[in-house]
């Protein structure tokens, strides 16, 4: 893990940088301030995230790993599920079981950064339109959050049931690798708490997805 002054000064110049960028967009000040925020607690987080993963001497998985945990949480979930992505690149590994559940009345909502759709990315469009045709709700952010995770059940009356499964990719020797870990009320309750806080006030920076 960096040091800490290192940390800091990595925090404020990002958010400086940040707060820039979205002047320039000429958004609302509110907005300004609220993503500003969201972005400092997400990068606090995944310093904390990279700390404890450090200290278990970095549990590394492959993509292959990654998919078929991700793939167990959205089987079992009960009530709905919420995947933060950039590229959506795993949307033909998740898009079966996906429609699985949402054909079974449970809720399905996405979340992804609208500067990772560019005019090139047709292969990203095309996961969008795969999503849309299943029944998922589709928001975006105007900026990257740096969220790769997924949420299940985190409105269900029952903790028990709530998983949060989150992973940061590394490139290790050119083959990308992920430190991930799975995060329960049983194991994590501090961790789940202060994701669950900040998952509803990132809501109120999604945008509604439209194929256009």
């Amino acid at each position: 893990m960096k040091k800490l002054p290192y940390i800091i000064i990595d925090i404020i110049t990002t958010a400086i940088a940040i707060d820039a960028l979205l002047r320039s967009a000429i958004l609302p000040l509110w907005m300004q301030y609220t993503f500003i925020i969201l972005l400092v607690i997400a990068r606090i987080f995944f310093y904390v995230f990279n700390y404890i993963n450090d200290k278990k001497n970095k549990p590394m998985k492959s993509r292959e790993e990654m998919i078929k945990i991700g793939i167990q949480i959205i089987q079992n979930t009960k009530r709905s599920i919420v995947l933060f992505g950039g590229d959506l690149s795993w949307t033909d590994d998740y898009i079966d079981d996906l429609k699985s559940i949402i054909i079974n009345g449970k809720y399905c909502e996405i979340v992804f950064p609208k500067t990772k759709l560019t005019l090139q990315n047709l292969q990203m469009k095309k996961h969008l339109q795969d999503l849309t045709n299943i029944g998922a709700k589709i928001y975006f952010t105007e900026y990257d959050l740096g969220l790769r995770c997924i949420i299940s059940d985190y409105n269900s009356d029952n903790r028990d049931d709530y998983i949060l499964f989150i992973a940061d990719r590394l490139k290790i020797e050119s083959k990308a690798k992920y430190l991930a870990k799975k995060y329960t009320f049983h194991d994590a309750e501090t961790i789940c708490n202060s994701f669950l806080k900040f998952y509803e006030i990132s809501k109120t920076i999604w945008h509604d997805y439209t194929i256009g």
